[in-house]
């Protein structure tokens, strides 16, 4: 947050500052151009043929986008998104975004955008990361009988009253509904 806050004062004029803010808070221009310019340059860098300059030039195409979209949402009738948003404040901009993307890549934030081809060989996603539930039952299953199998020995709680610990076992940690899930076909 503190990085951000930096890079925000970094920028020179009150109109490159609102375009940025503007464009990393428009979730249609997100979805629309943003990701697809970050998985394209994330893969451009894992192929080895990543080029700052063409970077810069990828998100002015987004900072073009973010003023009109600005200009329809915040402007007057008459107001041009080019004259709100000069060629400089664009071009700042994008080379903003192309910094920041090129800082966030380094530390590996995008990595889940790349192609399976490029990935890393051991790096564990864990967005696909499948659960097999058969397996997951049948070691809880067995868990279960482990616990149910607990001989019937009794704990002193006064000097006249006895519980038995298997039953509050199960009772506490709901074994008897689990045995019954698991068993149905």
């Amino acid at each position: 947050m503190q990085k951000t806050r930096k890079r925000i004062a970094r920028l020179s004029s009150d109109e490159a500052t609102e375009l940025k803010i503007f464009i990393e808070n428009d979730g249609q221009l997100y979805r629309s151009q943003f990701q697809p310019i970050q998985k394209n340059l994330i893969t451009k860098m894992a192929r080895g043929i990543y080029d700052h300059n063409k970077a810069v030039k990828l998100f002015m195409y987004l900072c073009e986008s973010g003023a009109k979209s600005y200009i329809k949402q915040f402007g007057t009738s008459d107001g041009k998104w080019f004259e709100m948003f000069d060629k400089r404040a664009r071009l700042e901009v994008a080379d903003e975004l192309a910094t920041e993307f090129e800082d966030e890549a380094e530390l590996g934030n995008y990595d889940n955008f790349l192609p399976k081809k490029y990935q890393k060989q051991g790096s564990v996603d864990n967005s696909r990361v499948k659960v097999d539930n058969r397996k997951l039952a049948k070691e809880l299953l067995l868990v279960a009988r482990d616990i149910v199998s607990i001989p019937m020995m009794t704990l002193p709680t006064k000097t006249t009253e006895r519980l038995p610990r298997a039953d509050k076992l199960r009772d506490g940690l709901g074994i008897t509904s689990i045995l019954y899930n698991c068993r149905k076909p």
